[in-house]
């Protein structure tokens, strides 16, 4: 990363939400998701990719953020998952430039 993006997961007992934040706007969020039904798991980054998927492209090298549903608190073991990924498009240039989704 060159620092101008800050990707976080932030969650609530039942609730999770993953945002990305634009530091060259003062912290504007660029892009937020959430989920009213289960809370995220930390992030993890997989900097410069070999390759990655984005819209049927396959030579993304843009950063790869990947998390996953966090057990409730009560549970035992792994109840039930999902996994969550989050890469910019190839040709991303900044707030405008393209539509983001998870």
């Amino acid at each position: 990363g060159n620092g101008q993006y800050v990707f976080f997961t932030h969650s609530l007992v039942t609730s999770g939400a993953f945002t990305v934040l634009f530091t060259e706007m003062n912290g504007t969020a660029l892009y937020s998701q959430t989920d009213i039904n289960q809370p995220y798991s930390p992030p993890g980054i997989i900097y410069t990719p070999a390759g990655g998927y984005y819209d049927f492209e396959t030579a993304n090298r843009n950063d790869l953020l990947v998390w996953a549903y966090k057990p409730f608190p009560s549970e035992m073991g792994v109840g039930f998952s999902q996994t969550f990924a989050f890469q910019f498009p190839i040709g991303f240039t900044g707030p405008g430039s393209a539509t983001l989704a998870v």
